[in-house]
């Protein structure tokens, strides 16, 4: 079973959230805990939106709403069903959440500095 130790600590930066992301996106695994890809995302200040029942879990971030592909800056992952606890599939961690995380680390950097 894959580790999943990454800390985020004051002086985390966002080369480091890029690292770890590259990493999970190289793991042999079909699954990654929602809480630890929480951790990463809420380092990146994305809003997470109230739930509209089934099983998606949306996002939102200020850096997304001018973006033609996320209307309003939202983006969506599924959870798998049957999970005591919330996981994600590593395909909809490639294909659906890897894509804003990436534009959104992208943006920060060139509007911020890379200081977050």
């Amino acid at each position: 079973m894959a580790k999943f130790k990454f800390k985020i600590t004051d002086s985390t930066t966002l080369d480091d959230i890029e690292n770890e992301l590259e990493r999970l996106k190289q793991l042999q695994i079909n699954e990654i805990p929602f809480p630890y890809i929480k951790k990463i995302l809420d380092f990146l200040d994305v809003e997470f939106l109230p739930n509209k029942g089934g099983s998606a879990i949306r996002f939102k971030h200020k850096y997304l709403v001018s973006n033609p592909n996320y209307l309003h800056g939202i983006f969506t992952v599924h959870k798998l069903h049957g999970r005591k606890n919330i996981v994600i599939s590593k395909y909809d961690f490639k294909k659906y959440l890897l894509p804003p995380i990436k534009l959104i680390i992208y943006k920060i950097k060139e509007v911020d500095g890379g200081k977050n």
